[in-house]
């Protein structure tokens, strides 16, 4: 399995697992194994079977699916992998594990659309998830099951808030693709989504 590894401006550089420092210690850069570009930095990391598919996306609200093997790149200086525009940045990529796109946003919206409705794609911009208002960014995105879903945000004093939407619960956010969804809660700043196990 490759370590992959995303940087700011949404360019991926992989690592063989068995090239990193084991045993006990403060282990090695990742700039002593990559050559991150144009000024870029480490956004995310993850590690899977080469066949694993994820969902990709940027802030500004596009994505697409990609496997781990079309994350990897053949030499340290990496290669183009998330189109991203100017002030936009990678979101966490969300493994699919099942049918339904979760997207949501920093304004407090959250759509849920087929997943049948992205593309695979290896690398680029990929199609709009969700129709962003102005000011508004995405902040996170899952792919789900018939499972209850987690929206994770702050409260009152940056205390952690959730919110638990059972399979029932997000009909009321289902729509498709490109829509701009519907409100969550007011009482929490939205900041990423959860899956819990399988019911």
């Amino acid at each position: 399995w490759p370590l992959i590894v995303i940087d700011s401006n949404g360019r991926s550089y992989s690592v063989r697992v068995s090239d990193l420092p084991g045993g006990r210690g403060d282990g090695a850069p990742l700039n002593t194994m990559i050559d991150f570009q144009e000024g870029g930095k480490l956004a995310l990391a993850l590690t899977a079977a080469p066949e694993s598919k994820y969902l990709v996306a940027g802030s500004g609200g596009y994505g697409f699916v990609a496997s781990v093997a079309d994350m990897a790149a053949r030499n340290k200086a990496g290669k183009a992998f998330l189109a991203l525009e100017k002030n936009q940045r990678p979101l966490t990529p969300a493994a699919i594990a099942g049918e339904t796109t979760a997207v949501l946003t920093q304004g407090g919206r959250l759509l849920l659309f087929p997943l049948a409705e992205l593309r695979e794609m290896a690398k680029g911009k990929g199609l709009m998830l969700i129709d962003l208002v102005r000011n508004d960014e995405a902040v996170a995105v899952a792919v789900l099951g018939h499972q209850p879903l987690i929206v994770e945000g702050s409260g009152r004093g940056g205390k952690l808030v959730t919110q638990t939407l059972d399979p029932r619960a997000q009909t009321e956010f289902q729509g498709a693709r490109g829509r701009r969804g519907h409100e969550i809660s007011a009482r929490l700043k939205p900041l990423g989504l959860r899956l819990t196990s399988n019911q």
